[in-house]
């Protein structure tokens, strides 16, 4: 049992060294305490008679690693698998027309001055998906020669001829067949991070909101989810301060309207190929929100959907297997 114990330990290490390439330090210490221990073994029983059942015994170890090393080889090509890491730094800002501001105050169609005191968001989650088609009469997609009204296809969607609007691949194939698209989870991150923007030129940034392992295969779509939302404005020319949330009371309860951005992205992991990825989530929010929030019956949830894009920005930093 206890050299059994110690072959699962020296799998594990081979495991590490395989799949992480993280601990080859330690990996070469426990390794040679291990192949030590095992010479001490050899000996002992070598010279007490019991040599025979030294071997047995190492067979029994041998089969238990080789079998274990079959199932090791699943870590190199399962899918699933941690291949590689993305990180995520969060930019939040107004986009504001010059002629629309006077003295870094926002001046509405009415001529009012509206000031920004604080705008925060809460952060909640960051969901990374795949996204398949099925059903349908198996039409294939050609983003070379995009059907109407599609066009300038790249980055694994296209745009909408007319609006600023997009589809994906995926998405524009199942239209076309008459299939479905479906979406699958491929990393969900829960940053837990608010960010505070207090100037209307002057974009906020946080470092490392989150981050996590990305498994082999592809990701067609980042979402993010801002489920705590304030806005605080003074209305300098009516002398009126404005408070909205995207929570509502109602009787004893409080019905939250979280604010979801997604945007389309084009990231295949393949072995051999492994790139740590870093992202920068660039949301940005129309300054001309700010001339639609005063008079009542306000939604503030849709009013944010409306004026609230999602850019992403990043490079990749390649590592090649040796």
């Amino acid at each position: 049992k206890t050299e059994c114990n110690r072959s699962q330990t020296f799998i594990r290490i081979i495991k590490n060294f395989i799949c992480y390439g993280t601990v080859y330090r330690r990996c070469i210490k426990e390794t040679s305490l291990i192949i030590f221990t095992h010479l001490q073994i050899f000996f002992k029983l070598y010279f007490t008679g019991e040599f025979m059942m030294f071997i047995s015994k190492l067979r029994s170890i041998v089969m238990t690693t080789g079998l274990c090393g079959l199932s090791l080889a699943g870590c190199v090509s399962e899918g699933g698998s941690a291949a590689s890491s993305v990180a995520f730094d969060l930019v939040a800002g107004f986009h504001a027309e010059a002629s629309a501001l006077k003295d870094g105050h926002f001046v509405d169609q009415n001529q009012h001055e509206i000031a920004l005191n604080k705008l925060s968001l809460h952060l909640a989650e960051i969901r990374l998906l795949a996204k398949s088609s099925s059903g349908g009469n198996g039409q294939v997609f050609d983003p070379t020669q995009p059907p109407e009204p599609y066009e300038n296809c790249h980055a694994n969607h296209c745009h909408i001829k007319g609006s600023s609007d997009t589809k994906t691949y995926a998405e524009i194939e199942a239209e076309l067949s008459g299939g479905t698209v479906t979406s699958k989870d491929v990393l969900v991150l829960s940053p837990n991070r608010s960010i505070e923007i207090t100037s209307l030129s002057a974009p906020v940034r946080l470092h490392g909101v989150a981050s996590g392992d990305l498994p082999y295969g592809e990701v067609h779509e980042i979402r993010v989810v801002f489920d705590t939302i304030s806005l605080h404005v003074t209305d300098e020319t009516a002398q009126q301060e404005i408070t909205l949330q995207n929570a509502h009371q109602h009787g004893d309860h409080v019905h939250v309207e979280p604010l979801e951005l997604s945007h389309a992205v084009d990231m295949d992991v393949v072995y051999g190929k492994e790139a740590d990825q870093e992202i920068e989530l660039m949301v940005e929010i129309d300054a001309n929100i700010l001339g639609k929030i005063s008079g009542d019956d306000v939604d503030f949830a849709d009013l944010m959907a409306e004026f609230t894009t999602l850019e992403l920005h990043g490079h990749d930093d390649h590592h090649d297997h040796e």
